[in-house]
């Protein structure tokens, strides 16, 4: 585990996927590695909060989901949308962008639901629990 850097992608990604607006990628390939902002702008130059641009050298594998928890009976998301993940990986050239790789994908497994669906399923969750306790079959 441990710290990680921001990246906010400004750049056209491969798969023609365009993020969110706000969406901020993790990257744990850059050297500061204590939640430091970078943007991949787009003429493919990677800058730092400051505008100072970085020599990044080999691959920097950026990522972000919309995850946002999970519970007994599914995942829940930031926007209420399907559960979604996005991995890339940006090969630089002492600094110049070569290319990018990766996708963006719904994630099938993660037993997403709507929200209004999460609240019907915790309401139905306390009331089980309520009627376990009231019948003394359980303790709270």
């Amino acid at each position: 585990m441990g710290l990680f850097d921001e990246i906010v992608c400004e750049y056209p990604l491969p798969d023609g996927w365009v993020p969110p607006p706000g969406t901020i990628f993790q990257t744990k390939d850059t050297e500061d590695q204590y939640l430091v902002r970078f943007t991949l702008d787009s003429e493919g130059v990677l800058r730092r909060a400051t505008g100072e641009s970085v020599e990044h050298h080999g691959a920097l594998e950026f990522y972000t989901s919309n995850w946002a928890g999970f519970a007994p009976w599914g995942a829940m998301t930031r926007d209420d949308a399907p559960m979604w993940r996005a991995e890339y990986v940006a090969l630089f050239d002492h600094g110049k962008l070569l290319k990018i790789e990766g996708k963006h994908a719904l994630d099938e497994e993660a037993g997403w639901m709507p929200r209004e669906e999460w609240m019907r399923k915790s309401r139905e969750a306390d009331l089980e629990r309520s009627r376990a306790i009231d019948a003394g079959g359980a303790k709270p």
